[in-house]
């Protein structure tokens, strides 16, 4: 019975303990100290050694001295030259990464292969990158030389990331279409590679949007970029190279079948159709072009089909098309300026140009009516009429008053377009600028190559202004660009070498580098102010 008291006296004590240490004690994370921001590191001694030479097809394992994490194998394990068969990649124990070649897989003799992991090894707590490179050579020793550069788009000259780079010892043109390259590196974030461990050697030098991952340039979507010389690797250091990168010009397909309206035919292509010839059966109103698209208005009642012929290149189409029935608000329908209420601030020596929503066929100038304060204007000097190249765009001509806020007035039915629509009452604000509030530019570019013809575009922006053609009988050009709106524009210049005026891509094939062109930064247009923009030709070496 002693026994037994003594039992649950001890008992009782040791859970009144416990239960005080409980109280005490609260569970949470640890806060305080500074981050931890070394990355893994290898414990050589457990490792499978580095750098080794006569390297025999053998399981990697990669040890570290703490916990890891592996992710995106897929993308972030590179290695070069690359191998025929996947590898695999595995975290054992969490604290070792294993490296395994398909069984299938043939090293190259005497070559020199890089295992890069990129971000693929982290730490298990903070997520610091282990920068890992695995390198050996199957031949008598490791290859030291290196290539560098980087890859910008042949158009926007931004950098581009993620493309591969790829060296080929095979100099023939079709290399890029049959082989995989004996190195290749993949772009950072800023568009450069560095391919390193390189033997000394000539190589064919070729940039991929690998879309399918094979290594090979096997579809025509995939953008490419290329040099006109092969580079050599020799003891000396190689200079960066740089490399344009574009697509080539596709076929142009039309893309399944034309959107047919009443009085409207939609064709969409896979490409802007600047090569398209077509021919209708039936006598069109107006036709346009916006980037992919053809939009075809016709005055066709909606009663019998007829066709579309079209035509690039030697390929031929046929589109049908077909009656379609007027839909139920078709009454309703009307003519409506693109900008409502009030236009932008409009420059007093240039007319004002007003948009519509449906090409404009008749103006009844008697039904336009145009106000000044409070003054109805009856100026015989007013012209409104419809653009011959644009049919949705009206152009109104008067000698316009600086500073002044004019009213035009469309009564009803002034206007006729497409498919007999009309308009209802509508007034537009036409506010004029002051020319004192407005800007020029005196542009003047030299150094031009004579006998080469050029494309000068005044670009803010992404938005082309005005454009200039340049014939290639002078060695220098200038031009003065009144009426400007303060603020940033650019000049670019195009090199148009086949003369079709527009930037045309290269061609692999053909051995043609996408045309060269300049972008020019020009000093802010202020109020009241000309800007004097001085440039030269002066390209880029590759």
């Amino acid at each position: 019975m002693r026994l037994l008291t003594i039992f649950l006296l001890s008992f009782i004590l040791l859970t009144a303990y416990l239960s005080m240490l409980s109280s005490c004690a609260q569970v949470g994370s640890l806060t305080g100290g500074p981050r931890d921001t070394i990355p893994p590191q290898l414990d050589s001694a457990r490792s499978t050694p580095n750098f080794q030479t006569h390297f025999e097809k053998q399981s990697i394992l990669l040890a570290f001295d703490e916990f890891v994490d592996l992710k995106d194998v897929f993308n972030q394990v590179v290695v070069s030259p690359p191998l025929a068969k996947r590898p695999t990649v595995t975290l054992e124990k969490y604290r070792n990464v294993r490296f395994e070649f398909d069984k299938d897989e043939v090293l190259r003799p005497d070559a020199t292969y890089t295992i890069q992991f990129g971000d693929a090894i982290k730490d298990f707590t903070e997520g610091n990158a282990a920068p890992i490179r695995f390198i050996f050579s199957t031949g008598d020793y490791i290859d030291s030389l290196q290539v560098s550069g980087s890859v910008v788009d042949a158009f926007t000259g931004k950098p581009v990331d993620k493309i591969l780079v790829l060296l080929y010892d095979n100099l023939a043109d079709s290399v890029v279409r049959t082989e995989r390259p004996f190195y290749f590196s993949k772009t950072d974030a800023k568009g450069n590679f560095k391919i390193e461990n390189v033997k000394s050697d000539t190589f064919k030098i070729f940039a991929l949007e690998d879309a399918n991952l094979n290594y090979l340039f096997d579809q025509s979507s995939e953008r490419i970029g290329f040099l006109d010389h092969t580079i050599y690797t020799g003891d000396s250091i190689q200079a960066p190279v740089q490399i344009r990168f574009f697509q080539e010009e596709l076929p142009l397909r039309l893309l399944g079948q034309p959107n047919i309206q009443p009085g409207l035919v939609k064709l969409t292509f896979n490409r802007e159709p600047w090569d398209l010839e077509f021919e209708a059966s039936e006598p069109l109103l107006f036709h346009k072009t916006e980037k992919d698209t053809v939009f075809l208005y016709h005055e066709r009642s909606d009663t019998l089909s007829w066709k579309v012929l079209l035509q690039t290149g030697e390929r031929h189409d046929t589109v049908l098309v077909r009656p379609v029935t007027r839909p139920a608000n078709w009454d309703q329908m009307r003519l409506r300026t693109a900008t409502k209420g009030q236009l932008p601030a409009q420059n007093p020596t240039q007319p004002i140009q007003v948009r519509w929503n449906y090409p404009v066929k008749e103006v009844t100038l008697d039904s336009i009516q145009l106000w000044g304060d409070s003054t109805l204007l009856a100026d015989k000097n007013l012209r409104v009429y419809p653009d011959s190249s644009d049919l949705q765009q009206l152009t109104v001509q008067f000698d316009w008053e600086e500073g002044k806020t004019y009213r035009l007035l469309f009564l009803p039915h002034a206007l006729e377009g497409w498919q007999g629509l009309t308009n209802d009452s509508l007034t537009l604000r036409c506010p004029i600028a002051q020319q004192a509030d407005l800007g020029s530019l005196h542009l003047k570019i030299d150094s031009l190559e004579t006998g080469q013809s050029y494309l000068v575009e005044l670009m803010q922006q992404e938005t082309t202004l005005t454009r200039f053609t340049l014939s290639g009988d002078q060695s220098s050009w200038e031009n003065w660009i009144p009426g400007l709106k303060p603020g940033t524009y650019q000049i670019r210049l195009i090199e148009d070498r086949d003369g079709n005026g527009r930037w045309s891509p290269g061609n692999y094939d053909r051995k043609l580098q996408p045309e060269r062109l300049l972008n020019w930064p020009v000093e802010p247009v202020r109020a009241n102010w000309e800007v004097e923009a001085s440039f030269e030709v002066k390209w880029p070496e590759n």
